[in-house]
């Protein structure tokens, strides 16, 4: 028999839980209830502007939860299934444009901070001279190309790493919760410290005829970098402590 009785709110928006009888919920009741409950939140965020689809839903899922978790004839395993077919359903319809919209939002704050150092470090490989000779200024210029490939590859990065969408994607796309801005900038700093540590010698790749410690030394070599650094953002982290955990001796 069913551990809850279950009705929703005066605004048929949340689903109300209470206890049925003197038989005590089992771990796993307890487990789809907040199954349910996660989910209708998660409707919510989903469907916050779009009321008349978000009823639908609501609709639909109060059935379900009735189903698992009230009556004597409650059924938990099929309304779980049954609550799976629905949240596949919502990223089947919703997944496309949720991914096309933080694409977009991360775009434009990619644009916002790769334009710059891409103008300031093509001027500067132009007229290297201005920085007092031409082997400083083509220093800087190509640190400033290493920032602006990474703001690319911070972009190109969550298209791969995001081909397919889950239902919890559709409320948090990245799982560490940082917004683009942080994003980047917590990118840039381990990239320009990447690059440095290049440039310094204290650590190399090389394949082929290319080698990082011409980072400092040719736009192609620095595009490259930071371009795998922006793409790489997610490890980005560990490598760097790796490196620096080599030079320290830890």
């Amino acid at each position: 028999m069913g551990a809850f009785t279950i009705e929703p709110n005066e605004a048929r928006n949340e689903l109300i839980f209470r206890p049925e009888g003197e038989r005590q919920p089992t771990d796993d009741d307890n487990a789809l209830m907040q199954e349910f409950d996660r989910t209708v939140t998660a409707l919510r965020d989903i469907y916050a502007d779009r009321p008349a689809l978000f009823q639908q839903r609501f609709d639909a899922l109060l059935p379900l939860a009735k189903s698992g978790l009230e009556g004597p004839r409650d059924q938990p395993v099929l309304a779980r299934r049954l609550l799976e077919d629905l949240r596949a359903d919502v990223v089947r319809r919703e997944a496309g444009a949720q991914k096309q919209a933080h694409l977009m939002t991360l775009g434009r704050a990619c644009l916002r901070a790769g334009v710059p150092p891409l103008v300031a470090g093509t001027l500067t490989l132009l007229f290297p001279s201005l920085w007092g000779s031409e082997k400083t200024g083509a220093a800087v210029g190509n640190f400033l190309l290493v920032l602006a490939a990474c703001a690319a590859g911070v972009w190109v990065s969550f298209g791969a790493r995001k081909s397919e969408y889950t239902f919890d994607d559709l409320i948090q796309p990245e799982k560490d919760h940082l917004s683009p801005g942080l994003r980047l900038a917590f990118a840039f700093v381990l990239t320009a410290a990447l690059t440095l540590l290049f440039h310094a010698g204290g650590a190399s790749v090389t394949l082929g005829k290319f080698g990082t410690d011409r980072v400092l030394e040719s736009a192609a070599v620095a595009a490259v970098v930071g371009f795998m650094c922006g793409f790489s953002e997610q490890v980005l982290a560990k490598s760097v402590q790796q490196q620096a955990a080599k030079m320290l001796g830890l």
